[in-house]
């Protein structure tokens, strides 16, 4: 070792022999004062060191990544999968049907078109005034107007055609009176006829029958004569043959007025005959004159009818509701059925609605895979409607009471839709269900009470779709609600509290086995499950898993990975 160079012009430089150790004490113990080159160089080393530690760290730590994640592999082959788990619990589990659906009101009274099509015509007439959808109104308030200036023009023509008429049946009666009275003589004089050819026919008879006696008493009285001489037989055989003449005189009148007396019988049947068939024939007369009679006035109260009909009221308190048909909807069909001005009209379709905004529903579709599942109200009949139509039936008499008996469906109807009236009660609720309008930021209650018993194609676009019309009614009156309102339904099905369940994306499902993930320890095992009431939430487990243990929630990457999505012909499970 030798000691550090002194700078230039100290006096240590040149130490005296044996000083050596001294200057190397003295040189240690003063004091540090490095020059500024120094003080450069040890700072530049600490930059340095500083340098090298970071980049040191900077390359351990994708080693110690990848030695992490080796780790980690190895002790969990899945980690890259990203999996989650879901725990067994029990809980609720509630199933729904949500089905979109239009709000209407429980009770309509349709408006149609009751203008008869007349000669072929293909419509009925058209539309020459009419009052805003929407529009609140009274009844008795006029909301349409038809054009009935053609439907006037008939009227007029009928009306003259109608006079015409009832004249050609005045002269039919006229005349049938006269053949009457013409019938009447005839069969008089036919009678009277035959009474004096029987009253002839007695009389000359007794006449001759004593012309003849007489002669017969002198025929014998001459042949005594002649016998006592008292007379010649000369005068004898002149009185036998005035007998002989008088007998046969005697029957030829008898021939002869019997004769007479027959053609006088058969002409009282002729006369009798023929009346008859002339009056059968005037009679006939009036009445097919009649009847076209009344046939044309027939036709000229349709008239009346339709022109009144032609300005068409509200039957009672409500708000219009324009009707639009399905095909309306969905854009099909040749008639579109557009309610404007001067738009043709059909007779019996439907014009307009006027709802009773009291009590309101909605109308959804339901598809027929799920239509075994919803149950509406279980009605029954109270028969209070038979009752009813009895008490008013008994409240007439005469033709009245079979006029109201013949009525009686049609006046239950009215009464019914009245509220006068309870045809039917409700004897098992339907299920309950919500209803969510986009308008209302609450959700409102309600029970599906009607579903038809006949499916109907969904629309003309999916025309092998089977749907089931089904009705919800709602319980709480809201104003805001309106007819033609876009509605969600939810009807629940069936609701079980406390069972297993699980979220249904944790169930896969493979040839009708299915099947989720159960984390044992640090494996995952393959399970067999059997599922019961499902959502679009949760499922419920029947079987296959227990209480508390862990199950992956999105298995589908894992089961794409170890193949299990395929269909399988064992149903055993395999971790």
């Amino acid at each position: 070792w030798s000691p550090p160079a002194l700078p230039p012009g100290d006096d240590r430089s040149a130490p005296a022999p044996g000083r050596a150790s001294q200057a190397m004490v003295d040189w240690l113990q003063a004091p540090d004062t490095p020059t500024d080159e120094e003080v450069g160089r040890r700072a530049r080393r600490r930059n340095w060191r500083r340098v090298a530690v970071i980049a040191a760290l900077l390359a351990l730590l994708p080693l110690s990544a990848f030695a992490w994640s080796a780790l980690t592999l190895f002790e969990d082959p899945t980690h890259n999968l990203g999996l989650d788990y879901q725990k067994v619990e029990r809980g609720k589990v509630t199933f729904t049907l949500v089905e979109k659906g239009e709000v209407e009101a429980c009770r309509n009274t349709e408006l149609l078109c009751k203008v008869r099509n007349r000669s072929g015509d293909w419509m009925a007439t058209t539309i020459k005034w009419l009052i805003e959808d929407g529009t609140q109104v009274r009844r008795g308030d006029v909301v349409m107007r038809l054009d009935d200036t053609n439907l006037r023009d008939r009227f007029q023509a009928q009306t003259i055609a109608l006079t015409e008429k009832r004249a050609l049946l005045f002269e039919a009666e006229r005349e049938q009176e006269i053949i009457e009275s013409q019938n009447e003589i005839g069969i008089k004089t036919a009678i009277n006829n035959e009474k004096i050819a029987r009253m002839s026919l007695d009389g000359k008879m007794k006449l001759g029958r004593a012309e003849l006696e007489q002669w017969k008493e002198k025929a014998t009285w001459s042949a005594r004569m002649v016998k006592q001489g008292f007379m010649s037989d000369t005068q004898a055989e002149a009185d036998d043959i005035k007998l002989q003449s008088s007998r046969i005189n005697l029957e030829a009148t008898h021939l002869d007025l019997e004769s007479k007396l027959e053609q006088a019988v058969v002409g009282v049947k002729v006369a009798r005959t023929e009346g008859a068939g002339k009056a059968a024939k005037a009679e006939a007369n009036v009445r097919a004159r009649a009847s076209i009679l009344e046939q044309e006035e027939a036709k000229l109260r349709d008239l009346a009818e339709d022109i009144r009909n032609c300005t068409i009221v509200a039957p009672n308190d409500g708000m219009v509701v324009y009707n639009v048909s399905e095909q309306s909807k969905s854009g099909t069909g040749s008639q579109k059925g557009i309610l404007a001005v001067g738009e043709p009209v059909y007779e019996s379709k439907p014009l307009m609605r006027i709802p009773d905004m009291r009590k309101m529903q909605v109308r959804a579709k339901i598809h027929e895979s799920v239509q075994p599942w919803v149950r509406p109200d279980r009605a029954r009949k109270t028969g209070r409607g038979e009752v009813f139509s009895a008490a008013a039936t008994l409240s007439r008499s005469g033709l009245d009471q079979l006029g109201t008996l013949l009525a009686s469906p049609e006046i239950r109807r009215v009464a019914a839709e009245e509220g006068l009236v309870q045809e039917d009660e409700v004897s098992q609720p339907g299920q309950p269900a919500e209803i969510r309008i986009s308008a209302l930021d609450r959700v409102l209650t309600g029970r599906v009470t009607k579903m038809s018993s006949v499916a109907s194609q969904m629309d003309a676009i999916s025309a092998d779709v089977r749907v089931y019309r089904t009705v919800v009614s709602i319980n709480e009156a809201e104003e805001i609600l309106k007819p033609g309102m876009s509605a969600e339904v939810t009807i629940f099905i069936d609701e079980r509290n406390g069972v297993l369940r699980l979220p249904v994306q944790a169930i896969l499902e493979v040839g009708g086995e299915k099947f989720c993930y159960v984390k044992v320890g640090k494996a995952l095992e393959r399970r067999v499950v059997v599922t019961g009431l499902n959502n679009n939430r949760f499922v419920e487990i029947k079987q296959g898993l227990e209480e508390g243990e862990f199950v992956v929630q999105n298995p589908r990457s894992l089961a794409e990975k170890r193949g299990d999505l395929s269909a399988r012909t064992q149903t055993d499970s395999r971790p």
